[in-house]
């Protein structure tokens, strides 16, 4: 193998020989010994294209039984834009008995090289590193040996290094979600940088500084420590967080810029792509948040957790206290003495399935057991004692039940089966649901009542109905602007006031993926009925239609209200009108509201009117 190119060479020489010679003349042994110097010496480009030897000198000594030569020299880069600094020295052990034997060291200080010639080497980083200019300072050492077919045996790379800004490029969704001001960029400073490379086995330990921008004050500290064999990745990090807000917007939490929180992870990445966190662990002041035993797979999906222990103040000011652990039955139990569900309540009623937090499981099969003391619904009012079970199959809750007290008196009541037919029933009873129904923006001043909900689901359309019963709301924009423009300003002086009382308010409606189609929306009230129809599509398009009735005996109930009778019937049976049809339809912030009156009421309100009277 010929590791250099056959380039004029300036030496100088001092060479000594000893030879013996037999009876015959022949040689019997012989040993010559060699020092020269050199001015250049150019390695073959098959080698490496990198550097080469400069003022160096070469000592050899071999016979018919050994051979050593050893290389000292200073070396240069060929190209010489990286020539700015004259302290890179090379040494190098040649001995050959049956193999040929390797040492070299080499170091360089503080030199400016390009990244490209770098990445030539490790193809994998051409598309994260792009050219740029570093400064590298390392020590390094390659030990080999080279067997009588050429193949390198016994390779041993040491080095210490260290290199300042090196602009990484990535682009990642997942790092935006978490860090808001992420750019697609990553700076890192190795301040240093230990690579241990033996028999296939890779140890690397660094330590240094990483920013998110390139403003030079605002550096982070990390270290990684890396091993790698033929079967795994192993990698420890601890990852200071000071200089950017960090996000789980899962759970609520955030921390802000200048709060200094650290991460640390302990995990192996194995040869099918499966990652496996032994530990992970973020502290910020007295919030923290463990994991123990995180297997993901390729597409990050959970295929096992072991434990998550929870204990954070989140951006509500509220205290979290949370421990989920799987048992000896590959159960898992989920306390908490206090957790904030605000969130995760207001995602529900929206019926935003992306945060159903099953998606994040590859395919879990598993019971969970929940006992919560305390479990937040709104900024003040929270479920107490709040103990439950679910079952979970390919993903998917087969059956979920949960028994509650909310606030200290009211009863709430979760239940969910499947059944043979693959329906999935859901019911739901609240009393005093107003910590619920606060979440809906559009409904202000809401109290009392009695909430009852049944779905349900298959195939992925789920029928649903809601009664609320004998409630009372202050504020309803819509409900206003309807009654402002049919001109009924007695009821909406009312709604603005006391509030209107219903006795009773109905919905069915259907859901498919982002359309829910209201096949029927009844409310009655003493003073004042409506029913309507219509269809929503999530974030889009609201398209509802209906009547607007003032009091539920129509003519009867409104004369004996004497200013507002006079207003709506008139003194005289027959004057005045018996209500409004309306449509309202628009993208959900630029709702366009028409209204027009009538005298005729449609026989499918008086029906349904009549059916709730007789039922009362």
């Amino acid at each position: 193998m010929i590791f250099y190119q056959k380039k004029k060479i300036k030496i100088e020489s001092d060479n000594s020989f000893k030879i013996k010679l037999d009876k015959n003349f022949k040689v019997k042994d012989y040993n010559i010994n060699s020092k020269l110097k050199f001015d250049q010496i150019f390695f073959d480009r098959n080698f490496q294209n990198l550097i080469y030897l400069k003022n160096g000198s070469i000592i050899s000594n071999f016979s018919n039984k050994f051979y050593n030569l050893e290389i000292d020299s200073s070396y240069n880069f060929l190209n010489k834009n990286y020539n700015n600094h004259k302290d890179n020295i090379l040494n190098l052990k040649l001995t050959k008995d049956n193999d040929i034997k390797i040492k070299s060291l080499f170091k360089n200080n503080k030199t400016k090289i390009n990244t490209k010639e770098l990445t030539k080497y490790f193809s994998d980083y051409k598309n994260f590193i792009k050219d740029q200019d570093i400064i590298v300072s390392s020590d390094n050492s390659v030990n080999f040996s080279i067997d009588n077919k050429n193949n390198i045996k016994n390779l041993n790379i040491t080095s210490n290094l260290n290199f300042d800004k090196l602009k990484i490029d990535y682009i990642s969704t997942k790092i935006k979600k978490r860090v808001p001001e992420y750019n697609n960029k990553i700076f890192l400073v190795g301040k240093n940088v230990l690579v241990d490379y033996t028999k296939g086995f890779t140890k690397i330990f660094s330590s240094g500084e990483y920013a998110l921008n390139d403003k030079n004050d605002q550096f982070d500290v990390f270290s990684l420590d890396i091993l790698k064999d033929n079967k795994k990745i192993k990698f420890i990090s601890n990852l200071e967080i000071k200089n950017n807000a960090f996000l789980i917007k899962e759970i609520n939490y955030k921390k802000e810029k200048q709060t200094i929180s650290n991460l640390m992870l302990d995990a192996a990445l194995e040869d099918n792509n499966i990652i496996n966190f032994k530990d992970i662990s973020y502290f910020e002041g007295k919030n923290s948040i463990l994991l123990t035993n995180l297997h993901l797979d390729q597409d990050l999906k959970i295929k096992n957790i072991d434990k998550i222990e929870l204990n954070y103040l989140n951006d509500n000011s509220k205290k979290n206290s949370l421990k989920i652990a799987k048992n000896k039955n590959s159960k898992y139990v989920l306390e908490s003495t206090n957790f904030d569900g605000k969130p995760l309540i207001e995602n529900i009623l929206k019926g935003d399935s992306n945060n159903n937090f099953l998606k994040i499981f590859k395919n879990l099969n598993s019971e969970i057991d929940l006992k919560i003391d305390k479990f937040y619904v709104s900024d003040k009012s929270y479920l107490n004692k709040l103990s439950g079970k679910f079952s979970i199959k390919n993903n998917q809750i087969k059956f979920g039940k949960i028994d509650a007290v909310l606030d200290k008196k009211n009863i709430f009541s979760y239940n969910l089966k499947t059944t043979k037919k693959n329906e999935k029933i859901t019911n739901i009873y609240i009393e005093k649901p107003k910590p619920f129904i606060k979440n809906y923006k559009f409904i202000k001043g809401f109290n009392g009542g009695k909430l009852y909900y049944d779905s349900i689901e298959k195939a992925g359309l789920t029928k649903s109905v809601l009664e609320i019963s004998d409630f009372k709301v202050k504020k309803v924009p819509v409900l206003a602007k309807l009654l402002t423009l049919a001109d009924i300003q007695g009821i909406a002086d009312l709604l603005t006031g006391e509030g209107i009382r219903f006795s009773q308010f109905e919905m069915d409606y259907e859901s498919k993926g982002s359309v829910t189609t209201i096949n029927e929306i009844y409310a009655i009230g003493p003073a004042i009925s409506m029913l309507m129809e219509g269809y929503l599509e999530k974030d889009k398009l609201t398209s509802l239609r209906g009547t607007l009735v003032p009091a539920t005996t129509i003519n009867k109930t409104i004369s004996k209200i004497p200013l507002l009778g006079n207003i709506l019937v008139g003194k005289k049976v027959g004057e005045g009108v018996f209500g409004v049809s309306f449509k309202i339809k628009g993208p959900p912030d630029n709702l366009k509201t028409t209204v027009n009156p009538v005298k005729t009421l449609a026989p499918r309100f008086i029906t349904r009117t009549l059916e709730k009277l007789k039922g009362s």
